[in-house]
């Protein structure tokens, strides 16, 4: 699958895995992710699971700078994902992409596990 960044340029969005972590990253949010990550000088990415939003859980994305103590660390193509290992059941199967569209961007989860989402698609149950 291929998307187009706006500029002419194709961008191969063929999700990558981290065999380790059951999460898949397309190319495209990978180096969306690298260029942001270069602006905050973050080392990681953290990707978390939250409670609230309308369907009772919603995703969370920080930039840190170090892991803490209950964080696994996968590598997609030399960008660094944090994730609780407590939240990875949670996370096992999804798929993450960046969109950009005319109401706004940035990342976005496909999750299996989810058995229901709002109307926004930021909050999944």
């Amino acid at each position: 699958m291929v998307a187009c960044e706006g500029t002419g340029t194709v961008t191969e969005v063929t999700p990558r895995k981290s065999e380790s972590s059951g999460i898949e990253l397309t190319n495209f949010a990978i180096e969306k992710v690298k260029f942001f990550m270069q602006k905050e000088n973050g080392k990681y990415l953290r990707v978390a699971v939250l409670p609230g939003g309308c369907a009772g859980f919603s995703y969370d994305f920080a930039v840190e700078s170090a892991a803490g103590k209950d964080d696994l660390v996968f590598d997609f193509k030399g960008l660094n994902i944090l994730v609780s290992k407590f939240h990875l059941p949670m996370l096992k199967g999804s798929k993450i992409n960046y969109a950009e569209t005319i109401q706004g961007s940035g990342l976005v989860v496909d999750n299996p596990n989810a058995t229901k989402g709002c109307g926004c698609g930021h909050s999944f149950g």
